[in-house]
């Protein structure tokens, strides 16, 4: 619902792969939205008009996995390794801040997580967040 108004999201393909039953993490209902938000739009911007991005969820030991994924370019591997931090950032000067992911970065680690660019992937980019599970 907190996507579908955004104009670079109606000219793409997002598919949802949630696992049914997933248990509650860490990271509150209003962070976790605000990572998921951030990778999704980051994603729809990196894959522009008919591009395919993914959401996935699914159970590990004992955490939740989610994975966001899409069919554009990739990450330059010059930025990879800075990407989580401060004002880094591949997008047009005016287009972006370079904070998004620092955030991402920041909300994650603060609830017990991580979050990480699959670099193995090469069908586009993949982050992966790894989130503790309450009382996991």
């Amino acid at each position: 619902a907190l996507v579908a108004p955004q104009r670079s999201l109606q000219e793409i393909s997002l598919t949802l792969d949630l696992s049914p039953g997933l248990p509650t993490v860490t990271l509150g209902n209003e962070q976790l939205m605000q990572v998921i938000l951030n990778l999704v739009m980051n994603a729809a911007d990196a894959v522009g008009a008919g591009g395919n991005v993914r959401v996935a969820a699914s159970l590990g030991q004992g955490s939740v996995r989610l994975l966001v994924e899409d069919d554009g370019p990739g990450v330059d591997p010059r930025v990879q390794a800075q990407l989580f931090e401060p004002f880094v950032t591949t997008k047009d000067v005016g287009k972006g801040t370079g904070l998004g992911l620092a955030v991402c970065r920041g909300l994650v680690e603060a609830a017990g997580g991580n979050i990480t660019l699959d670099t193995e992937y090469s069908r586009g980019a993949r982050f992966v967040v790894e989130l503790p599970t309450r009382g996991g």
